[in-house]
């Protein structure tokens, strides 16, 4: 089922369903770990809207920086609600065709300019170290698909996730079924 408009009340999603998540929120029950969380989240994000809607009212927000705000404000709300050992926090900006990212190991703040990548399958596939000591705009730090730097990446983050949970042999099997997936446009190799 999907939800808009009246349907979906608050723009949050957690670990359970919509439709059970809201209602724990409107009942201000808050049982369970992650019901709690999109709880959380929802009130911030309610927050945040009357922040927007009274600030727009009294004189208009450069776009630029309305964006900004939201980016960060974003931030702020999934660190109120991440558990602790949280490997990685991602906020989409749909708008302006943007991934930003933070890592628990570098916590500056990157971001992907999605307008500004290939995605015809045409030209060689790339891939970037999220962990790597960088900052702000990571468009052009994207390099070569390597095979290897992808499985000493997938041991990385398995082994941070979730320490103990998948075999050396597993990781390689998905790393593997992922590198089988053809191009969309079946012109690439």
């Amino acid at each position: 089922m999907s939800h808009t408009g009246r349907t979906m009340p608050v723009k949050v999603l957690a670990n359970g369903t919509y439709d059970e998540s809201v209602e724990n929120w409107r009942e201000r029950t808050y049982e369970g770990d992650y019901l709690a969380r999109f709880s959380i989240a929802a009130d911030l994000v309610r927050s945040y809207a009357l922040q927007v809607s009274n600030r727009e009212r009294s004189a208009r927000l450069h776009a630029a920086d309305a964006d900004a705000g939201a980016v960060h404000y974003s931030f702020y709300i999934q660190s109120s609600v991440s558990r602790q050992g949280t490997a990685w926090t991602i906020v989409f900006d749909s708008k302006n065709q943007r991934i930003y990212f933070t890592t628990r190991r570098n916590p500056r703040t990157r971001w992907v300019d999605l307008r500004r990548l290939d995605f015809s399958g045409r030209t060689p596939v790339r891939m970037l170290d999220i962990q790597a000591e960088l900052e702000g705009d990571v468009t052009d730090r994207f390099a070569d698909y390597s095979h290897e730097l992808s499985m000493a990446h997938t041991y990385d983050a398995f082994h941070t996730v979730a320490p103990g949970q998948a075999d050396d042999a597993t990781l390689a099997a998905v790393l593997e079924s992922f590198e089988s997936f053809p191009c969309a446009d079946g012109d690439a190799e």
